[in-house]
């Protein structure tokens, strides 16, 4: 992974954990929970250098509204009030996600993990035990695809970079002081980019690109710890 690329993560990194050290408040607490993506597309373009003799050709291919199998996950957030109305905080996600036309070939999952900023903008009724919100996640996302485009589509993928960006209506409901629950439902998008190099085949050797993008429906389920 370049250099410049890991200078952006440790940046998010640490504005992901800022609210931690310098703005903690009464309110600061752990969110845990299992996300889900239902429905959705994928889209990408593949592009690839062949040589022809002393001449490298760009060959490549569009892959148009793909199907989404249900993906599955889950999350770790950390939230502080900053304002009556507006919290701030980081949250890192593992999501496990493959299109519907490698399932039906038996494909194995692929997998990405994001590293989130995460305002929430929140209205709680005078006395009322529970909290309204919108909340907009975004940030890095590093994708790893499964070993089975290595076995069965004889590319080697490296893992690759990209972003992600989620809008989401959630409820928080406190239990008591230290718990409470939570639920967020809203869309998600994924977009990153992927290197690698063919193998087994006639052109093996050959250097692949994908830019591959997908959006689902998205749903947040778990519990609050007060810190």
């Amino acid at each position: 992974m370049k250099s410049s690329s890991l200078l952006a993560m440790s940046m998010l990194a640490a504005a992901c954990l800022l609210p931690a050290t310098a703005l903690a408040q009464d309110d600061a607490s752990l969110w845990v929970g299992v996300s889900g993506g239902f429905a959705g597309e994928f889209n990408g373009e593949w592009d690839s250098q062949v040589r022809i003799g002393d001449i490298m050709v760009n060959a490549g291919d569009a892959i148009k509204d793909v199907d989404m199998e249900t993906s599955w996950g889950g999350m770790l957030h950390y939230d502080v009030g900053v304002h009556p109305n507006i919290a701030i905080g980081g949250r890192l996600g593992y999501t496990s996600f493959l299109d519907r036309d490698r399932a039906d070939e038996g494909w194995g999952r692929n997998s990405v993990v994001d590293l989130n900023f995460a305002p929430r903008f929140r209205f709680s009724p005078a006395g009322a035990a529970y909290e309204l919100y919108l909340g907009v996640p975004l940030g890095l996302s590093v994708v790893i695809f499964d070993e089975d485009w290595r076995r069965k589509g004889n590319v080697d993928f490296d893992p690759g970079l990209g972003f992600n960006v989620s809008g989401l209506a959630g409820v928080k409901l406190e239990l008591d002081e230290r718990f409470g629950l939570f639920a967020e439902l809203g869309w998600t998008l994924h977009s990153f980019r992927l290197e690698g190099q063919t193998s087994g085949t006639v052109f093996n050797g050959v250097d692949v690109g994908l830019d591959g993008d997908f959006n689902q429906f998205a749903v947040n389920l778990g519990g609050t710890f007060q810190l």
